[in-house]
């Protein structure tokens, strides 16, 4: 997951920071010949293991729940202070990180590539009222640079 803060004083993008190892696969660009090849069987690989929406199937680990509840309170302790701060959440998946960043933030844009996991996260998070979830490849998100949120 890449979290990213909006700096509300100057309307840029702060720094990203990173708070789990899976992210790695987002910091490794394809090359062109074969980016549409490499996103096409990614894609595929998750469609087939996202129709439960569960964070057993999307780890790919049937001890999940049990590394959640490891690994959360390690990795929110990582973060800097979320308080008033408006948070892009890249990668999102069905919400692990989701309601615990919602709880902090004043707001989170949480965008995953898998719409089943997007429409579980926004079930279970939806009601904190300071969410937008949305449904994007996010190699391809096109965020207008006069934007003062996210």
């Amino acid at each position: 997951m890449l979290l990213v803060s909006l700096n509300t004083n100057s309307n840029r993008f702060s720094e990203p920071f990173f708070v789990s190892k899976y992210i790695l696969i987002f910091l490794i660009k394809p090359s062109n010949m074969d980016t549409k090849v490499k996103r096409s069987t990614m894609t595929e690989f998750w469609k087939e293991h996202s129709h439960q929406a569960t964070v057993e199937e999307m780890m790919l680990d049937s001890h999940a729940q049990e590394l959640t509840q490891q690994e959360l309170p390690e990795i929110l302790s990582l973060l800097p202070s979320l308080s008033g701060q408006r948070v892009l959440e890249l990668g999102a998946g069905i919400g692990r990180y989701t309601s615990h960043l919602l709880t902090q933030a004043s707001h989170v844009t949480a965008v995953d590539f898998m719409e089943s996991f997007v429409e579980k996260n926004r079930q279970d998070n939806s009601h904190h009222g300071n969410a937008s979830f949305l449904h994007a490849d996010v190699t391809k998100l096109d965020f207008p640079k006069n934007r003062s949120a996210v």
